[in-house]
């Protein structure tokens, strides 16, 4: 948990991490400095806006890049786990 950790804690938990997921947004950027080559970010998208910014910094840094749009909610938008899931077994090779 993030909102739990300090700084040096994040890092060390992403440095090394074959992927990592999280909503779209400007934190994304720090974790793609911890990935070793040929790791992956897949970002979760809210439905009612897009940016692929980051796919720009995952190709120059040999990063893979992935994306999927949540689902329409009350208060936001929702993920469903199985199609969560499905997209993650991609980055597997």
């Amino acid at each position: 948990d993030p909102s739990k950790m300090n700084v040096i804690e994040i890092a060390n938990a992403l440095h090394g991490a074959a992927l990592v997921v999280a909503a779209e947004g400007s934190h994304q950027v720090h974790s793609i400095f911890t990935l070793p080559k040929g790791a992956g970010l897949l970002a979760i998208s809210a439905p009612d806006r897009f940016c692929t910014v980051n796919k720009r910094w995952t190709d120059l840094l040999e990063l893979r890049y992935g994306f999927m749009v949540g689902d329409p909610a009350e208060e936001g938008f929702t993920v469903d786990y199985d199609r969560l899931r499905r997209t993650i077994d991609l980055f597997v090779v």
